[in-house]
């Protein structure tokens, strides 16, 4: 709810709307999300970044493949693996069983999960978009997109979307095809270009296949981008947060909702 929002109830009950956002975080404190108890074993990981009083926090959101909340936390400063290490050892320690997290490749991810003897997939989605980046391939401007160099860029970058859309049968010989077209460059990449190649050909290998060994991993991001992105349309008219206290309340708050609908 926005300050419009609080000032309609006020006026309604005939109270100022700063009475009646702190009987909000009144009633709101106290309050701690509860996960169901269980999981798929098969989670997604991805952060919100939020304004408190000006400075960066971000909430840190674990997702089961399936779509429900198992964990939050709101901390100060930018996402961190360290926070997320700490929610899988909470939700370990209440005897939720995980086997493989899906990511979008924040650093530190990959140690800790290693670490946390967790499967590490890499969401292909930010894959592909690591891949658009470092081609400086151009999407937008119709005279730069139809050039002969764009054209040819545009072309490894579908050799690598077909790649990712591999199936057991199919992946060694598409593979095998990005890997040579590296090596040989046949379509005349500067240096930097083709280090953004190897390094997703290398990525691609080591984590961007395990739902080969089962279907049930997830091969992108996306519940959880869809889960936030359902949260910030609640919070976007709040125009950023005052206290940390009351930020983690209000969230706390949201998260139950969002909870409540997917169950």
């Amino acid at each position: 709810m926005d300050r419009s929002t609080f000032r309609r109830i006020g006026n309604k009950e005939e109270r100022s709307h700063a009475n009646i956002l702190r009987k909000l975080h009144r009633d709101l404190e106290g309050s701690v999300f509860e996960h169901r108890g269980w999981s798929t074993g098969f989670i997604v990981l991805d952060g919100k970044s939020l304004s408190i009083r000006g400075k960066d926090a971000c909430e840190h959101i674990i997702l089961d493949a399936d779509g429900v909340l198992l964990a939050r936390a709101l901390e100060m400063g930018r996402e961190s693996a360290e926070v997320y290490s700490y929610l899988i050892d909470q939700l370990k320690a209440d005897g939720v069983h995980l086997n493989a997290a899906t990511t979008d490749g924040l650093p530190g991810l990959e140690k800790m999960l290693h670490g946390q003897h967790l499967i590490h997939q890499r969401c292909h989605v930010h894959l592909l978009r690591d891949v658009r980046t470092g081609l400086q391939l151009t999407t937008r401007h119709r005279y730069k997109r139809l050039t002969p160099a764009n054209r040819q860029k545009r072309v490894l970058f579908r050799y690598c979307h077909l790649l990712l859309q591999s199936t057991p049968e199919t992946y060694q010989l598409r593979m095998a095809h990005v890997a040579r077209c590296i090596t040989h460059n046949f379509f005349l990449l500067n240096s930097i270009q083709l280090q953004a190649l190897r390094r997703f050909l290398r990525t691609a290998q080591k984590r961007g296949f395990w739902h080969f060994h089962d279907e049930e991993i997830p091969t992108t991001t996306n519940a959880v981008e869809n889960y936030i992105g359902r949260l910030q349309t609640r919070l976007k008219t709040m125009r950023g947060f005052k206290k940390f206290e009351n930020a983690d309340r209000i969230l706390d708050a949201l998260h139950t909702e969002l909870d409540g609908e997917q169950l």
